[in-house]
């Protein structure tokens, strides 16, 4: 399916919301941003947009002429993949493949065959192996056979390790599982024209994963920022969903109102009327992979009238330093903070090391309870119950043991720039969404930078809330 058009033409490119000119002869030469590089090296947009194919076949040439064989970042495994997924879609749909081309990608399988990233597993891995099945089956022969073999072989075992039973990928991430989404399909496309056998699980991985993402995905069409998620990074739910009913995988998911719970992510939506929100009650992702996980454990955001209203806070970088903390820790997330402590210890851009866990999560009768354990350098246990009728949401923190019981703890509500916020004291009002708190020490109004993409940061206001062991706070209209 069509990715982002980040090729301008004349040298100029464009990724995560940065424009460079890029001249032919610093094609191999790193950039500032590793994740830039890596988008300059993933060829995303290869025969989509206004590009004639006489022009991405010099986009092309110009790469191979320029790009030293095994230089970094070029040809780090996690960009060499994207790269081979995508011009084995491009040749899969016709376009002509020059002599210089066909023996660089044969070279790239064969070197991603050596350097399979075993060591990082998760997305990383599944996408190694959706890289080789696709050059596989573009090359055939005995040499795209083996690709193929081992990519497939690779790729199932994957597949039933990192999708879980409600179709969610195991990192939590909405940005990463739409990607992944978007790349199985691609895959897809790329078998059948080129009649390789796919692995069987893949049209069901597709049809619970689109799933997924149709509850997950808010009243006004987007989902959740949760973890590692950015808007300008993966295909929206409707995207993905109308490719997955062309490709005839499944049919556009409907959209229910009500209480739905992806228990083995640990998320929930709960529509009713004017009134939307999704929550986070579960733990971190995989225990041997977090690296994309945030301390946002019982965080949740809200929509009215289709429009957002209380949002997480997003995530802009992935270069080290104190934004990528910020954006990864506690605070910049709504849920409660005990003094200055983090849920889970963050560490490098990537780093999880001891973590805080979910106790119990259940529906009741009207709503939903949470309990976890969290903040290792002041253990406490806190509970989150959110309860809703026709009128009102109300979400009850409580305490319940531990460092933070009888200290003054922090809940925190980030709002979307779009919306206007007035109020003060134990009332407030969100356009046209009442906020109330009850047990609150005090509330201020603090600016915070929202960051719906990367390298895009919008100024808005977030109210903290200091209360000590109890706090209800009620939604109504």
């Amino acid at each position: 399916m069509s990715r982002p058009e980040g090729y301008l033409g004349d040298h100029r490119f464009s990724f995560l919301n940065e424009e460079r000119v890029v001249r032919p002869e610093d094609f191999g030469v790193p950039k500032t941003g590793l994740l830039w590089d890596y988008n300059f090296h993933y060829f995303d947009g290869l025969g989509h947009g206004a590009r004639s194919e006489v022009q991405d076949s010099d986009w092309l040439s110009t790469w191979l002429a320029n790009v030293p064989v095994g230089s970094s970042p070029a040809w780090d495994p996690y960009p060499l993949s994207r790269r081979l997924q995508n011009w084995a879609r491009w040749v899969a749909s016709g376009s002509p493949l020059p002599p210089p081309f066909a023996s660089s990608m044969a070279t790239q399988a064969r070197h991603l065959e050596r350097v399979l990233e075993y060591h990082l597993m998760a997305n990383h891995l599944l996408t190694n192996a959706m890289a080789l099945l696709a050059a596989g089956a573009v090359f055939g022969g005995l040499r795209g056979d083996r690709w193929q073999r081992v990519g497939r072989g690779l790729l199932e075992r994957e597949l039933e390790e990192q999708f879980l039973g409600d179709g969610g990928h195991f990192e939590l991430s909405p940005t990463y599982h739409a990607l992944l989404l978007a790349d199985l399909m691609d895959l897809v496309e790329v078998c059948r024209r080129q009649e390789v056998e796919m692995p069987g699980a893949v049209p069901d991985v597709v049809r619970r994963g689109c799933r997924w993402m149709n509850v997950m995905t808010r009243s006004d069409g987007s989902v959740p920022l949760f973890n590692d998620a950015a808007y300008d990074a993966a295909p929206s739910a409707s995207a993905l969903g109308d490719h997955a009913s062309e490709l005839g995988l499944c049919s556009q998911p409907h959209r229910d109102d009500g209480f739905h719970w992806l228990r083995e992510s640990g998320y929930f939506r709960y529509t009713s009327g004017r009134f939307d929100l999704v929550a986070d009650v579960g733990a971190p992702g995989p225990s041997y992979q977090p690296g994309h996980a945030h301390c946002d454990m019982l965080t949740f955001d809200v929509c009215w009238d289709e429009r957002p209203v209380v949002v997480d806070t997003g995530t802009s970088t992935y270069e080290p330093g104190p934004r990528r903390s910020l954006e990864r820790g506690t605070a910049a997330h709504n849920t409660v903070q005990v003094g200055e402590y983090e849920q889970s210890e963050t560490w490098a851009a990537f780093r999880l090391a001891r973590r805080g866990r979910v106790v119990a999560s259940r529906p009741t009768d009207s709503g939903f309870q949470a309990t976890v354990r969290a903040f290792p350098n002041a253990w406490t246990t806190l509970q989150r119950t959110w309860d809703w009728n026709a009128e009102e949401c109300r979400v009850l923190d409580r305490v319940i043991e531990g460092f933070g019981h009888g200290r003054t703890c922090r809940a925190r509500l980030h709002f979307h720039p779009g919306i206007e916020l007035s109020g003060c004291d134990h009332a407030w009002r969100a356009d046209g969404l009442s906020i109330g708190f009850r047990g609150a020490k005090s509330v201020r109004a603090v600016d915070f930078e929202y960051a719906p993409e990367f390298n895009r940061r919008v100024s808005s206001t977030c109210l903290e809330i200091e209360f000590v062991d109890e706090l209800e706070t009620t939604f109504g209209g």
